[in-house]
């Protein structure tokens, strides 16, 4: 795209009449504009926080939300994505030489922040780190507890070379004090700034890395408790109820799509919700489903807007945190149910080779089945709870009645059995039930007899 412009804005510019620099910025911003209208079809607005925004297009032709803080920003960044070229007339270049090579020699290179590096820690790390859903996580809590935390602006935006231990454990200590933070969320929380002052070391930028010594008490953190088993786990008579509605609900729909079917093999197998998705009716075997895929959402960071990440949801050949695949036993009667839902398939006239499928035929929406639990349970007067909990009751029942934590540990995925104790292992009973488990455990006593 070339500008003209008059050769009189040069000789006004020496006679200082004019500020030339701003001429040409608004020279190149009226053609820019211009041109972006020409090839943009979206509308362009202006919101009430005074952020400016548009639409732009992905890849796969997904509309994606852009917004800007000013006008200009905007601009360049739709002017770059339709690679709208601009030149600086030869004119204004020549008659302000003397101008800008004064400005290079008076004006200061900019020191780098951890706001200035993240852009480029963000796309190393995406590249570096095996799991693209932890890097969407980090780029989530720099948006919330950096670039929307006040406390955190003054750190982000000091150069890193001035960044000392001392700044870091006050703005350390003062987030987890006012955001109330636990261990591990404190732990995720600080993983950029961690990271990005490790990676600016290994890259020379800085001499020392201020975040090795600091040390923060334990007693800083928020103290969790185990939440209550009546919000984590459903009781025995829920399950039984939540599984005869969704047959119920199977049947009336007259089998077209099963994902109400997907709740009673959440409770029989106890798998996650991404790995049901995914089976084939060739990992079913008489006493066991070989686990090795999984149905969930990818991740592509886009290259040239480090904000921006393109989403897409497919079956991938791994596991959740690249686990191994495991065979999860099953029983005869669970091997009967499978070989049920395929004969419903065949009168259907399917020939998925996936075993779950909505009414279209596609991998069930991944909300589409947790959205119907919950529709269940209201339905059953029961508490809302998410399919999560499915395999947490799987869990808790398997330890309840007896089955080696190990075993269990092995049937669900876990990697330490800490994890499944901890956050899995959750009393399955009713009130009544434990009750009984009192009074059978009560020591005889005579006297307390006659009583």
């Amino acid at each position: 795209m070339d500008i003209s412009a008059d050769a009189t804005l040069s000789s006004l510019s020496q006679e200082g009449k004019i500020n030339l620099s701003d001429v040409v910025d608004n020279i190149i911003m009226t053609a820019i504009k211009k041109e972006v209208r020409q090839v943009h079809d979206h509308k362009i607005w202006q919101r009430n926080d005074g952020r400016w925004c548009t639409y732009l297009r992905s890849k796969e032709g997904k509309r994606r939300l852009i917004v800007r803080a000013d006008e200009k920003d905007l601009y360049m960044l739709l002017a770059d994505n339709y690679e709208i070229d601009y030149k600086i007339p030869n004119t204004l270049i020549q008659g302000d030489s003397c101008t800008k090579k004064k400005e290079r020699h008076t004006q200061k290179t900019p020191e780098l922040t951890l706001a200035g590096l993240y852009d480029e820690w963000i796309q190393y790390r995406y590249k570096t780190v095996s799991r693209e859903d932890t890097v969407r996580r980090n780029a989530y809590h720099w948006q919330q507890f950096y670039l929307h935390e006040p406390i955190s602006l003054e750190l982000i935006n000091k150069p890193i070379k001035e960044l000392t231990t001392i700044d870091l454990e006050i703005w350390i200590k003062s987030i987890i004090k006012k955001n109330s933070l636990d261990k591990r969320t404190y732990y995720n929380m600080s993983l950029p700034v961690r990271d990005m002052l490790r990676y600016a070391y290994k890259k020379g930028l800085i001499s020392t890395n201020p975040m090795i010594g600091l040390e923060i008490r334990r007693d800083l953190f928020r103290a969790t408790e185990k939440p209550l088993p009546e919000t984590q786990v459903f009781n025995n008579t829920e399950v039984e109820a939540l599984i005869n509605y969704a047959f119920k609900r199977y049947h009336q729909q007259r089998g077209k799509g099963n994902i109400a079917m997907m709740i009673p093999v959440l409770f029989l197998t106890g798998l996650r919700l991404g790995e049901i998705s995914a089976i084939r009716w060739t990992d079913i075997h008489p006493d066991h489903i070989h686990v090795c895929r999984i149905y969930g959402r990818c991740s592509e960071l886009d290259e040239k807007d480090s904000d921006y990440w393109f989403d897409s949801y497919k079956i991938v050949d791994r596991l959740k945190k690249n686990a191994p695949p495991r065979d999860v036993q099953i029983t005869e009667e669970d091997y009967h149910f499978f070989q049920w839902l395929k004969e419903k398939q065949e009168e259907r006239g399917e020939s998925c080779e996936y075993i779950f499928s909505d009414q279209n035929g596609d991998h069930p929406a991944p909300g589409s089945v947790d959205s119907a639990i919950r529709r269940y349970c209201r339905a059953l007067e029961i508490l809302p709870r998410s399919s999560h909990k499915c395999r947490k009751t799987y869990v808790s029942r398997l330890l309840t009645s007896g089955m080696n934590v190990d075993r269990v540990r092995r049937q669900v995925g876990h990697k330490s059995e800490k994890t499944t104790l901890g956050s899995y292992c959750f009393d399955i009973r009713d009130s009544c039930e434990n009750n009984a488990i009192l009074r059978q455990a009560r020591p005889n006593c005579d006297y307390m007899t006659d009583l």
